[in-house]
């Protein structure tokens, strides 16, 4: 709560310093930032209300430049502080919807298909709180499409996911199990995948530590046949030394 209340001070402070800067001195990045985050804080604080509001001025911000990928993140922004209102309306919910779909829209126009998937996906989940079982499916499909596309396999298995809620929602229910087995199957295949790579990034470690160390060694015994030379030698020299004066 407490970082959340300095985050929103420092924020607020910024927002106003930029009210007396003329436009044309400030970056649209520089702008659009500043409301960003104020919009994000306000939505940890749960002011949901005025996440929106500054949401909104940054999205007119954001459209004036063609910032297509701003653009999409705030509309995604706008949709989340719709979507947490309470209580929960239906034209909140539609909102937020409306402002998924037009997310997704400028994401695929700016290629980002990361984000476009993400948007899908909500709009899907939108669409179910709202009882659009059909709209949901094939808010899910799309999301599914664009993360094939983007080589995106765990966006790809919450999108199945989600087709299969939509499908059980429509009374489907061989074809809901059937899609959430798929969804399993390929979250089970990206966990392997990982461990594998993790065991294979660890055995890479030991080996290079194991070198790391086998190098240390012949470095200590080297330094270690160095210093018996370099005895040896001096004790030769006293040798030397001691027949001369006996002679």
């Amino acid at each position: 709560t407490n970082d959340v209340t300095s985050s929103l001070h420092y924020l607020r402070l910024a927002y106003r310093t930029q009210q007396k800067v003329p436009v044309n001195k400030l970056s649209v990045h520089n702008r659009i930032s500043v409301l960003y985050n104020l919009s994000n804080v306000y939505m940890e604080a749960h002011k949901h209300d005025s996440a929106n509001y500054f949401a909104q001025k940054a999205l007119i911000i954001a459209k004036a430049s063609n910032n297509l990928r701003g653009l999409s993140g705030l509309s995604g922004l706008k949709a989340a502080a719709f979507s947490a209102m309470k209580p929960e309306k239906p034209e909140h919910l539609d909102s937020a919807a409306y402002h998924l779909k037009r997310a997704a829209d400028y994401a695929q126009q700016c290629k980002d298909l990361g984000l476009a998937t993400t948007s899908f996906l909500e709009l899907a989940r939108a669409y179910r709180r709202q009882g659009k079982a059909a709209d949901s499916r094939l808010a899910a499909q799309q999301a599914l499409d664009v993360a094939r596309q983007a080589h995106r396999p765990n966006y790809e298995a919450d999108a199945l996911r989600g087709l299969s809620y939509a499908q059980a929602d429509q009374g489907n229910y061989q074809q809901s199990i059937e899609l959430a087995e798929r969804a399993k199957q390929l979250q089970d295949s990206i966990l392997n995948g990982e461990k594998s790579k993790e065991m294979a990034g660890l055995q890479v470690k030991y080996n290079v530590e194991q070198l790391h160390q086998k190098n240390r060694l012949a470095e200590e015994q080297k330094r270690v046949a160095t210093e018996q030379n370099r005895t040896m030698a001096a004790q030769a020299q006293v040798q030397w030394t001691r027949v001369q004066l006996l002679t």
